[in-house]
């Protein structure tokens, strides 16, 4: 069985093409175990298959969402969801403003900004 570690290179090499620019894979490898052991990288496996993934570092009362990703062919099975989901759960108390970028493929980055009141339905 491949392990989390291979799949998630894996990933990030055949199907993540949003990237600009792409690390070596003693790089990738290195970067995506580092990040799985602290905790940086939630995988989402069925069956020890990884159909998604978010990537999330802290910075004070800051969260930066770095990554999300959903296998193609699970798009529309409510893993975007359930990643979600797990994100905002498993969020420190002390976290007051989510930040990252949003884009599509071919489409340009745009700032994304959730403040912990609009998380909790209080705009």
């Amino acid at each position: 069985m491949v392990s989390i570690l291979e799949q998630l290179v894996d990933i990030y090499f055949k199907e993540e093409n949003w990237h600009t620019f792409k690390m070596t894979f003693e790089s990738a490898l290195r970067y995506h175990q580092k990040r799985l052991e602290n905790g940086e990288i939630y995988p989402y496996t069925q069956d020890g298959k990884v159909l998604g993934y978010y990537e999330r570092t802290f910075d004070n009362d800051k969260c930066f969402l770095k990554n999300v990703y959903v296998a193609k062919d699970f798009r529309q099975n409510g893993i975007f969801k359930k990643l979600c989901r797990h994100f905002f759960d498993t969020m420190p108390d002390n976290i007051k403003y989510v930040t990252g970028e949003k884009q599509s493929v071919g489409g340009k980055p745009q700032k994304v900004l959730i403040t912990k009141e609009r998380r909790n339905g209080k705009h």
